[in-house]
């Protein structure tokens, strides 16, 4: 496995393994496999609430965000770590 040294302004360094493809390929798998879910599990609920056209349009407000977002949110919840690198 890879690795890669830094080398700090105090003259220390700092050295750790670089991931490899397949365990980035992995990680985001999860990742998807864990929006699909959530996206999933909220089509069940606004399919079994029957909703009208106005509440599928707040649902669907829902989603976006949910989607365009994840990454960004759990990587800085996570201190950089998104549910699929852990």
């Amino acid at each position: 496995m890879q690795s890669i040294q830094i080398q700090t302004a105090q003259h220390v360094s700092i050295s750790y393994e670089l991931a490899s493809f397949r365990d980035r390929l992995l990680a985001l798998g999860l990742d998807l496999i864990l929006v699909l879910v959530c996206y999933l599990g909220l089509f069940v609920w606004n399919f079994e609430r029957n909703l009208a056209y106005g509440d599928s349009l707040i649902f669907q407000l829902l989603l976006i965000p949910m989607l365009l977002l994840y990454q960004f949110i759990s990587e800085n919840l996570g201190r950089g770590q998104s549910a699929g690198k852990y």
